[in-house]
Formats: C-alpha cells, structure tokens, sequence
C-alpha cells in the first residue's frame, strides 16, 4: 500500500513539473506576442504620424494661397499674395501644303506641282506679373519650318490705373486687326495673302493701351516696320527716323472677349459688333545712302458676330514715296471673310482678297478661298482644311513686300502656301490641310 502511494505521488509531481513547464511556455509566448503587438503598434503610429505630417504641409500650402494648375487659358503658377505669377501657353501646327501650277517660272525652279508637311510653328509663350499685379511680363518664342527660334514678344507694362497701360519691348504693331489675332485663333488654315503684305509684323518700342467699356485706343512710338524697321534689331539699325501708329476700335454691340478670335460658336451668348481703324506712319533713315522712303499706312476693319456665324471685313492703303528717285506708289487691298458653323464643332468658312501692289507690270492679287474647320476642342484642338484659287497669276511683288518699291525677286513660296506664278500663268490652286493643338 506504501509503495503504490509513493508512485502516485511521484507520478503526480512529474505532471505538477510539465504544467509548470508549459505555463511558463505560455508565458514566454504571450511575451512575445506582446513585444510583436508592441512593434507593430509602434510603426502604425509612425506612419500615422508621417500622413499626418503631410497631410499638416498640405493645408498650410493651400492656407498659404499658393496657386498652380490650369484655368482653360494656360497653366498657371502664383504666389500667394499674387505679386508674382507665370502662365505657359503654347501652339504647335503640322501643316499639309500642295501648290498646283499651270507654268512654274523658271527662276522658282519650274516645278509646276509642289507639296510636302511642314511644321508650321511651334510656339511658347511666358507671361504674367511680377512684384505686383500691375507690373505685366510677356515673352514668346517661335520655331518655324526651318526649326530655328525666333524672338516674337518681348515686353513689360506697368499697369497705371483701371484704364491705362503702358508698356515697352518688341510688340505687334498694331495695325491690322487680322495681324492681332493670335497664330492660333485665326480664321482658316492661315492669314490672308494681304495680311502677309500689309501686316507690320512686330517691332521695337514704347506703346500705350488705354481702354474703356466700349473704346480702345492704341498708341506706339517705335522702330518701324518692314524693310524700313522690324523685329530683332539693335538700336543702330538704319531703320526710321520716327514711327507713330495709333489704332482705334469701338464696341457698338456686345462684349470683348468674344473678338479675341475670328469666329462665332453657335453657344455665343449675343451679337457682338466691332468696329476698328488705323493709321501708322514712318519715315525711313535720314543721312545713309538708302532712299528715305515715307510710309504712310491706314486701314478700317468690322467684325459682326452672331450665335455660330460671323462675319469680318477691312480694307487698307498704303503710300509711298521715295526721296532719291525710286518709284512712289499708292496700294490698296481688302478682304471680306466669313464663317457658319453646322452644328457645335463644324464651321465651313470662305475669304476673298484683293490687292493692288501699284508696281509695274505686276497683276492685281485676287484669289477665292474655302474650307472647313472641325473645333475637336475649341482653339486647343482643331483639324482645319482650305482650297485657294487665284483669278490672277499671282506677281513676285507679293513675296518680297511693298515697303523696297515693290522690287521683283523669284521666291520660292510664301508662308502662307501662295507661289510666284509665270506672267500670263493664272489659276494657282492651294491645297491646305493643319492640325493644331495650342494650350
């Protein structure tokens, strides 16, 4: 009986010893666990606190009113008091041209059928304000056909009051209204072959912007333009002695924004009428060997806009007289353009021009234009296609310009498409096609 006692006992105390065992397995497990749990815990509540943190950085950010992104008319940067702000723009536009000839001239290489892409232009443009609000920035930079870039805008302006700008740099000048409009929200796969010749193109100088509700008054003093001045000239230049222009345009109905471009949407909110003129003057360098050839330019301009149809028209003169024998002459030349759309992304639009260069032996300008535009997106994406037909042979007077008499050269083709044709050679027929996509 004792000794059957004394093996249970035994027996007992081993089983006492292996639950002690694992309870202190237990124990050292659920340690562990805690030391895991522990861990974990701690690198949620680091992460928490980096999300945190950011998120912290973010509203101070947008507490601070720093500004970017984009407002449908470019992406823009700003600080938060708004003294300093940057918008980019851009345009680029791959362009499709076929020129068809009855008889090439010889001197333009006698190829009656000329055709090929090019990438029209390919356009940046910086501008906004610096220190603060009133002081207005503007740089634009071009590149052509030939890839090589080009300085277009280049000013400053200081903003005085609600109604008065002033400014200086290289600017258009502003003569043409067809001119002013933008690369991108012109009518058409390009401008007129007359605005080639009578736009003024950019130049160098101070000019004055003072607006009211329904008056806008223009005024420059620069460097002149065409063979007498330009763009990207230095101050030696033998350019003019004095160039003034000044620009008028009155709003009889509507409101400005919507003659920012040449054409009308069928979602325009009213009729919009504007009215325009202007008159530049130059004269050419006093004291170099050149002829001092006066220029005295004047033009008269009218935009009627409905709800998705439009209409534009001007006419313009231009005389010059030359001092040291060369030939004095008087141009004259208009265009009349318009637009209806199909429904809210197609327009069919069509545009005749007509000019008089006043140079001997060479045919009036007149050529019949049509085509379609397809508005994918507005002016930010657009496919727009156009067939020219010219009534007349279409002289080399207009390749060269009218400011240097109207001198005759045998150019190869003009950027708007248009070739010189042969004497007597009427019925060019362009062929245009361009994509462009602008921000």
């Amino acid at each position: 009986g004792m000794l059957a006692a004394t093996g249970f006992a035994s027996a007992n105390e081993d089983l006492l010893a292996r639950v002690a065992q694992l309870e202190n397995e237990v124990r050292t497990l659920r340690g562990s666990d805690a030391a895991l749990d522990e861990a974990r815990a701690a690198e949620i509540r680091s992460l928490v606190a980096d999300v945190l943190s950011d998120a912290d950085s973010r509203g101070s950010l947008l507490q601070s009113g720093q500004t970017a992104g984009w407002d449908g008319n470019g992406f823009f940067l700003g600080s938060s008091d708004g003294n300093f702000s940057l918008r980019i723009n851009a345009v680029a536009q791959v362009r499709f041209i076929a020129s068809l000839q009855d008889n090439s001239p010889a001197g333009a290489g006698g190829d009656n059928s000329r055709y090929g892409f090019e990438n029209n232009r390919t356009n940046f443009a910086f501008s906004g304000n610096i220190v603060d609000p009133s002081w207005l920035y503007r740089m634009e930079f071009e590149f052509g056909d030939s890839g090589t870039a080009t300085l277009l805008d280049a000013y400053f302006a200081k903003k005085v009051n609600d109604n008065l700008t002033i400014g200086a740099g290289q600017v258009k000048v502003p003569m043409l209204r067809e001119t002013l409009v933008s690369d991108d929200k012109v009518q058409g796969v390009a401008r007129s072959v007359v605005e080639q010749e009578f736009g003024a193109g950019r130049t160098q100088g101070v000019i004055a912007y003072y607006n009211t509700d329904q008056v806008k008054f223009t005024g420059a003093i620069s460097d002149g333009h065409g063979d007498l001045g330009g763009s990207n000239q230095p101050w030696s230049n033998a350019d003019t002695d004095l160039s003034v222009t000044g620009r008028v345009e009155y709003l009889a109905m509507g409101d400005w924004g919507q003659f920012a471009d040449i054409t009308s949407s069928p979602n325009a909110d009213e009729m919009g009428l504007m009215i325009g003129g202007t008159v530049h003057w130059q004269n050419g360098e006093s004291g170099t060997t050149a002829n001092e050839v006066e220029a005295l330019q004047w033009t008269v301009d009218a935009s009627l806009e409905g709800q998705g149809w439009n209409v534009f028209a001007y006419v313009v003169g231009r005389d010059l007289d030359n001092d040291g024998g060369g030939v004095d002459l008087s141009q004259m030349a208009f265009v009349v353009q318009g637009g209806v759309y199909l429904n809210d992304n197609w327009e069919l639009f069509g545009r005749y021009e007509w000019a008089d260069l006043d140079v001997a032996g060479a045919e009036d300008l007149n050529i019949f234009t049509i085509g379609a535009t397809n508005y994918i997106s507005g002016h930010n994406l657009k496919f727009t296609a156009d067939v020219g037909y010219a009534l007349d042979p279409i002289p080399a007077a207009f390749q060269t310009g009218g400011l240097a008499n109207g001198s005759a050269s045998t150019g190869s083709g003009s950027r708007v498409g248009w070739r010189e044709d042969a004497a007597g050679e009427d019925g060019q027929l362009v062929l245009r096609a361009q994509m462009q996509v602008a921000f």
